[in-house]
């Protein structure tokens, strides 16, 4: 997520944690860990203070079924 002042991201070999980029240092720091992986997108509000939204992966595996005749 691009805001006006650097880019906050995360980063395939801490895929746990959000950082932030800053374009006046030209330094990265981590702002959130969390205990899960997080999954696609984040979003920051406006006003780059206030809220940080992000997803969360529940479960690393899934199964397809096929399900025929059923009642």
């Amino acid at each position: 997520m691009i805001a006006s002042d650097g880019i906050y991201f995360v980063s395939q070999s801490a895929p746990r944690s959000i950082s932030f980029y800053d374009f006046s240092t030209q330094k990265t720091r981590d702002i959130f860990k969390t205990d899960r992986d997080l999954d696609a997108g984040i979003s920051i509000s406006p006003d780059g203070r206030c809220y940080l939204l992000f997803s969360q992966l529940d479960e690393n595996d899934s199964n397809i079924m096929l399900v025929s005749n059923f009642h």
